[in-house]
C-alpha cells in the first residue's frame, strides 16, 4: 500500500465536515463537489480539457460505425459496456437506452439482424448484482474474460468496442477483458478503459491468483497501450474529477460521470447520423470534426441540468412548507429520508435478527420507466456503501423485472427474479400485495417522474398508487418530478416528447390533496420538488439530462439520510461491507487516516475485527475477504480496536460498546 493515494479513494476536503452540516449545508456540499465533475480537481485533465475530448470524439466514432452496422444489418457489430457495482448498473441502464433510443430513430424496415441489441452490457456478478451486491466478483479477471467471451459468441459479433468502466482502474474484473482483446487481435474489438484516476496511479498491487500473482492493473495498463497494433486500438478516457463526496462512494460522481460522458459520446454519434442523412451531398461521411461540437455542447447541456438540480427547483404547492425552515426544497426531501431512517431498532443492520417492518422506518421509490429504474438502482448500492439492511431503501417499478429486462432472454417474468427472494420483488403488484400493509408513520414513499415521458395509463397508474399509500397510511410523500422550462420547447423537444406534460395533473393532485389535509389532524401533507431543466434530451428519445437530474436528487437523499443516521465519520463511510479487495484496503485506509495509526497497525486491526482475535489460517487477502463478508461492523469494530490499542481492552468488549450505542 506504499503507492500514493488514489484520487478516487481521498476524502475530499470539501466535505470534509458534512457530517455536522445542516440540511441547506449539506446539499451545498454536495453541489460544490459534483461541481467537480466539469470544472476539474486540481491540476489534472477535466471533463472540457483536450485529452477527454479527443477521447470522446474518438468513441463516438465507433459508436457511429456501430450504430451504422447495425441498421444495414451486417457485419455484426456491438458496443460492449462492462463494470463492476455501480459501473455495471451504469452500462446497463445506457445499453438500455441506446437501444431503445436507436429503434425509435432507425428501426423503419424491420431488418432481422436488428432482433440483436447493438449495444450489450456485462456487469460482474450477472443480473443479480443489479439489485443484490456482488462485490467480490470484481476481483475475479478470468471471469470477466470468459463473460466477455461468451457474450461476443453469443451475438456472432465481427467486430465493434469494449467499454470498460472502472472508476479507480482497480478492478480485475475489467483488467481481465481488457487484456483478453489486446492479446486476441481476431476478435476483431476495439477497447476503452474508463476511469476516474491517472493512468500512473492505477493499482499496482498484484491481482491474487491471476498469472502467478505477478500483474497488477498498472501493468495490464502499460502492457495492453505498448501491444497496440494501430493507433486508438486502445483508448483511455480519465478525466479526473476529484474525490467523492463520501469518500470512495463512486455511485456518486463516479456514477453520474459515468453515465453522462457514455451519453455525449452516443449522443454524438446520433446526432452525427441524423446530420449526415440531412445532407445528401455527403451520406457516407465518415470525418470526426463535426463530432467535436456536438461533444462540447452536449457536455454543456449536463453541467446546465446539474445546475438547475441544485438551484432552480421548485415546488408545485407551496403552502406545504413552512418558511424558513429549508432554503432548498431538495432539502425537504432529504430531511423526510432522514426522519425514516432515524426510527431504527436497535437491530435494523442486522440481517440474520428478524424486523418488525410494521414500526421502523423505511424508504421506497415508486417510479415507471427510467424513473423507476433510477430509484431501483439507486436503492441497491445502499447495502454495500452504508451496511444498511436490504430492506430499509427498496425500488419499485410497475412491471418489475419485466420491465428491466424489455428484450431480455433469460427472464421472461418477474416469476424468475422474485423467486430470490423479498429484495429482488420490485413490482407495483408486490408493492400493493406486501408492502403496502407495513407502510407505517415512520416511512417516506417517493413518486418518481420523468416529464413527457409517461402515457396517461402510466400516470394513473402512479396516481392510483399514491392514493392507496394516502388514504390508508400516513407515511410522509413526495413527487419528485423532471421537467423542461415551457419557453425552451425546439422542434427537437416535440420530436422527443413522446407524451404530454404530467405536470397540470399533479399539481391539480397535489392541490386537492392538501385541501383534504387541512381537514384532517392526521394527514401528512406531500411535498413536491420540480427540476426545470432547458430540455429533457440531448437526442430524440434519450432523455439523458433528465436522468442525470434524478440521479443526483436520489444520490442527495439516501446519502444525505444516511449521514444523518450516523454512518459517516466526517465523510468517511464507517460501515461499508468488506466484500472485495477495494474495499478491503479501503477499510484498512479508513481505519489508518481516522485513528492515525500505521497502515500496519490498521490492517492488523481489520484482521482482529475479522476474526474475532483469532489468528487467520491464511495469508491471502481473498481468504480475508471471504470471512469478512460473514461478520458484521467490521471497520467500526477495527477503529476502537486501533483507538484502544493501549488501554489493552478486547475486541468482545469493544463489539458490545458499539451494539449499546
Amino acid at each position: 500500500m506504499s503507492q500514493q493515494q488514489r484520487i478516487t479513494e481521498r476524502s475530499n476536503p470539501l466535505t470534509q465536515d458534512i457530517d455536522i452540516a445542516s440540511m441547506d449545508g449539506m446539499v451545498r456540499l454536495l453541489r460544490t463537489c459534483d461541481a467537480q465533475m466539469f470544472c476539474g480537481y486540481e491540476t489534472f485533465p477535466s471533463c472540457f480539457d483536450e485529452p477527454t475530448i479527443q477521447a470522446l470524439c474518438k468513441i463516438a466514432f465507433r459508436m457511429k460505425q456501430c450504430i451504422e452496422d447495425w441498421r444495414s444489418g451486417a457485419p455484426v457489430s456491438n458496443v460492449f459496456m462492462s463494470g463492476c457495482g455501480t459501473s455495471g448498473r451504469i452500462a446497463y441502464f445506457c445499453a438500455r437506452n441506446y437501444n431503445y433510443c436507436i429503434r425509435k430513430l432507425f428501426d423503419d424496415n424491420g431488418n432481422d439482424g436488428r432482433n440483436i441489441d447493438c449495444f450489450q452490457y456485462i456487469i460482474a456478478g450477472g443480473v443479480n448484482a443489479l439489485v443484490s451486491p456482488q462485490e467480490a466478483a470484481e476481483d475475479k479477471p478470468e471471469v470477466g474474460k470468459n463473460d466477455l467471451l461468451s457474450l461476443i459468441s453469443k451475438n456472432n459479433t465481427e467486430r465493434g468496442l469494449f467499454i470498460g468502466i472502472t472508476c479507480g482502474f482497480s478492478a480485475a474484473y475489467v483488467a481481465g477483458q481488457i487484456m483478453c482483446l489486446s492479446e486476441d487481435k481476431s476478435l476483431n474489438i476495439d477497447s476503452v478503459l474508463f476511469g476516474f484516476n491517472p493512468v500512473e496511479l492505477a493499482r499496482e498491487l498484484p491481482i491474487e491468483g491471476w498469472r502467478d500473482n505477478m500483474i497488477s492493473f498498472k501493468n495490464v495498463v502499460d502492457t495492453v497501450q505498448h501491444n497496440q497494433a494501430r493507433e486508438d486500438e486502445f483508448i483511455v478516457l480519465n478525466p479526473i474529477v476529484g474525490p467523492e463526496g463520501i469518500t470512495g462512494s463512486t455511485r456518486m460522481k463516479g456514477g453520474s460521470t459515468s453515465k453522462l460522458l457514455l451519453d455525449v459520446a452516443f449522443s454524438a454519434a446520433i446526432l452525427s447520423i441524423l446530420n449526415n442523412n440531412k445532407d445528401n451531398r455527403h451520406p457516407k461521411d465518415t470525418s470526426t470534426h463535426h463530432l467535436r461540437e456536438f461533444i462540447i455542447d452536449t457536455l454543456q447541456g449536463f453541467e446546465m441540468a446539474t445546475r438547475c438540480t441544485y438551484d432552480s427547483t421548485f415546488t408545485l404547492n407551496p403552502d406545504t412548507i413552512i418558511p424558513k425552515l429549508f432554503e432548498k426544497p431538495i432539502s425537504y426531501a432529504i430531511d423526510m429520508a432522514s426522519q425514516s431512517l432515524k426510527h431504527a431498532a436497535s437491530t435494523r443492520d442486522n440481517t440474520t435478527v428478524p424486523r418488525n417492518e410494521k414500526e421502523i422506518g423505511h424508504i421506497y421509490y415508486v417510479g415507471c420507466g427510467n424513473a423507476g429504474i433510477l430509484g431501483f438502482i439507486d436503492a441497491s448500492e445502499c447495502v454495500p456503501t452504508y451496511g444498511a439492511h436490504p430492506m430499509d431503501v427498496r425500488g419499485f417499478l410497475k412491471n418489475g423485472w419485466n420491465e428491466i429486462f424489455q428484450t431480455h432472454s433469460d427472464l421472461d417474468s418477474n416469476v424468475t427474479m422474485e423467486s430470490k427472494g423479498e429484495s429482488f420483488s420490485i413490482s407495483f403488484s408486490y408493492f400493493r400485495e406486501k408492502v403496502l400493509e407495513q407502510i407505517n408513520s415512520n416511512d417516506s414513499v417517493y413518486f418518481l417522474v420523468i416529464d413527457k415521458t409517461l402515457s396517461d395509463e402510466l400516470l394513473n397508474e402512479m396516481i392510483d398508487l399514491y392514493h392507496e399509500v394516502k388514504n390508508t397510511k400516513q407515511a410522509s410523500t413526495c413527487w419528485l418530478i423532471v421537467t423542461e422550462q415551457s419557453h425552451s420547447v425546439t422542434s427537437q423537444d416535440h420530436q422527443c416528447s413522446e407524451h404530454a406534460s404530467v405536470l397540470p395533473k399533479i399539481s391539480e393532485l397535489l392541490n386537492n390533496s392538501s385541501r383534504m389535509c387541512d381537514h384532517s389532524l392526521t394527514k401528512k401533507k406531500t411535498h413536491s420538488i420540480v427540476v426545470p431543466l432547458q430540455t429533457l434530451s440531448p437526442v430524440p428519445y434519450l432523455y439523458g439530462y433528465a436522468e442525470l437530474s434524478l440521479k443526483l436528487m436520489l444520490n442527495a437523499i439516501t446519502t444525505g439520510s444516511h449521514v444523518q443516521k450516523g454512518m459517516t465519520f466526517g465523510n468517511r463511510m464507517i460501515n461499508l461491507k468488506v466484500s472485495n479487495n477495494k474495499l478491503y484496503y479501503r477499510a484498512i485506509n479508513i481505519v489508518c487516516n481516522i485513528m492515525q495509526v500505521s497502515e500496519q497497525v490498521a490492517e492488523e486491526c481489520v484482521l482482529r475485527a475479522i476474526y474475532n482475535d483469532t489468528t487467520p489460517d491464511s495469508h491471502l487477502v481473498s481468504h480475508h475477504i471471504s470471512k469478512a463478508m460473514t461478520v458484521s461492523k467490521v471497520v467500526p469494530v477495527a477503529l476502537l480496536l486501533a483507538a484502544s490499542k493501549a488501554s489493552g481492552e478486547n475486541k468482545s468488549v469493544l463489539e458490545n460498546k458499539i451494539r449499546e450505542n
